[in-house]
């Protein structure tokens, strides 16, 4: 959380016990949650422009490191398998 902002994944939460609970209503839900959505958006496009512009992904390391971090993201399974078996 930066700058006291909510991801969009603790607002669909809490935002859904409240409508559960009847303490709002769907209006005020879909209100926040699309809201919510819109600035984890635009958070996210602006934080990655920040992060391009200062050039920081741009040397060899950075770009082997950032390759390695994907390939590795790829490779794993959908589901939340480890420590089940």
């Amino acid at each position: 959380m930066f700058a006291g902002a909510q991801l969009f994944t603790s607002n669909v939460m809490v935002m859904l016990v409240g409508a559960l609970s009847g303490r709002t209503g769907l209006r005020h839900l879909a209100v926040s949650w699309g809201l919510s959505l819109a600035g984890n958006l635009a958070g996210t496009l602006v934080f990655g422009a920040m992060v391009h512009a200062s050039g920081v992904t741009s040397s060899g390391p950075a770009r082997a490191m950032l390759a390695e971090m994907l390939h590795g993201k790829e490779a794993l399974g959908g589901g939340q398998r480890r420590g089940l078996r």
